[in-house]
């Protein structure tokens, strides 16, 4: 009878583990495969919308590496360019510039436009809008956001 008792115990308490590892799991598995874009620093104040033109990150591994994803917005009715330097502020409150740029980049986007890069994007024209972490901080550096460094929008509609 006892024998019985602790064995009916047992396995309701298994059950319960059962399925609280599973929910914890389940959790876990929605947080990594989140998509959500968060914005960029663009000015002192934290903010991701600069006449007109709303820029958004997200952090994510592309194969190996990890990226984080541009995408940017044009909430104007006319067409505008965009021209920027990529930089990260870290963990550690240190504003770094990638250094083996060039030149800035630049996107052009129509009137209500949205482009965004993405893991496939990287030998495309939007391949510009994917920006290699090591490629500007080290590892050892802890990433805290995507903050350009230089940042320009132009109407293009003349």
């Amino acid at each position: 009878m006892i024998k019985s008792i602790i064995n009916k115990l047992l396995v309701s308490g298994s059950l319960v583990l059962v399925t609280c590892i599973c929910v914890i799991a389940q959790t876990a598995q929605v947080e990594n495969t989140s998509s959500d874009w968060i914005g960029a620093y663009l000015n002192v104040a934290g903010a991701n919308n600069l006449d007109g033109v709303e820029l958004s990150t997200q952090l994510t591994t592309c194969g190996t590496k990890e990226v984080v994803l541009l995408q940017f917005t044009n909430h104007n009715s006319y067409p505008v360019q965009i021209e920027w330097a990529d930089a990260i502020y870290t963990k550690d409150r240190k504003w770094k510039h990638n250094e083996t740029q060039t030149k800035e980049k630049i996107v052009t986007l129509k009137g209500n436009e949205k482009k965004e890069g993405d893991c496939n994007s990287q030998n495309d024209e939007n391949g510009q809008l994917v920006v290699e972490i090591n490629g500007i901080i080290s590892s050892d550096d802890k990433f805290s956001r995507f903050a350009p460094s230089y940042y320009v929008v132009s109407n293009k509609s003349n």
